[in-house]
Formats: structure tokens, C-alpha cells, sequence
């Protein structure tokens, strides 16, 4: 989803993505546990700041990550540590997770070195153009 696409509240995702799910606001409400009137509340961005539980359940019951709905409340969810994420999402074992874990940072560590050298090299370049002109301008001036 693009940026300008992106609902700009919690409850213009909500809604988004209840009615992408083809879901009444009874039936995410029977879901959660909460009245209707509190979805229709939430959609209407008449309520603010909902419980992390009543959070957590609305994301389980539209299939999103709890963590699209937390930035809505403000909430910036901090990342796992990659073997943890890759053990609870992926089912990895402990030994799988810091093989994976390793080979993720190694790739890391080599995109970092190539942006790092091409910026030298476009620095260099640049110095390396500036001299030519230079050259150049000196070269013409003395004939």
C-alpha cells in the first residue's frame, strides 16, 4: 500500500480492512469482546486509545500485525532480536534462527561496505573531475 493510500487513523484502517475482510462491526465486536457501538466508536475516531488488549484482538480477528494498529495510537513497536523473530515466525530452531540470524548480518555488513565504497568512489570521481577542468582551464590560458 502506497503512502497516499495509507488510512491517515486507526479507524479509517479499521474500517479498511473490516470491510476488506467482508466482516460487520457486530461480528469484529463478538470477535474482540467489546460492544459495537465501541467498533463503531473506534471507526468513527471517536475513541481514543484502546486498550492493548482490545487492540491485540481486533488484529486478530482482521489477520494484521497488532503493530500496524499500535503506530495509530502512537505506539512505536521496537523490532526483535532476528533469532527471536525468526524462531516465533518462522519456527526455527535455536541453531536454524542463529544460522539465519548470522547470514542476515554478514549481508548487512556487505550492503553497508558496498554503499560506503560507492560513495567514495563518487566523491573521488567528483575531485577527480574537478581536477580535469581545472587542468583545463589552466591548459587554455596559457595558449
Amino acid at each position: 500500500m502506497a503512502d497516499e493510500d495509507k488510512p491517515r487513523t486507526l479507524g479509517d484502517f479499521l474500517r479498511a480492512k473490516r470491510q476488506a475482510a467482508n466482516m460487520t462491526q457486530q461480528r469484529l465486536a463478538e470477535l474482540v469482546g467489546v460492544d459495537q457501538a465501541y467498533i463503531v466508536r473506534l471507526e468513527r475516531n471517536q475513541r481514543r486509545n484502546p486498550s492493548g488488549e482490545v487492540l491485540q484482538g481486533i488484529a486478530d480477528a482482521l489477520s494484521v500485525d497488532v503493530s500496524d494498529l499500535l503506530t495509530y495510537v502512537g505506539v512505536r513497536p521496537s523490532l526483535p532480536e532476528p533469532q527471536a523473530y525468526l524462531r516465533q515466525y518462522y519456527g526455527l530452531t535455536d541453531e536454524e534462527a542463529r544460522t539465519q540470524a548470522a547470514l542476515l548480518e554478514e549481508r548487512n555488513r556487505n550492503q553497508t561496505t558496498k554503499q560506503s565504497n560507492q560513495t567514495s568512489d563518487t566523491l573521488k570521481g567528483g575531485k577527480h573531475e574537478r581536477n580535469q577542468r581545472s587542468a583545463a582551464r589552466t591548459t587554455t590560458h596559457d595558449a
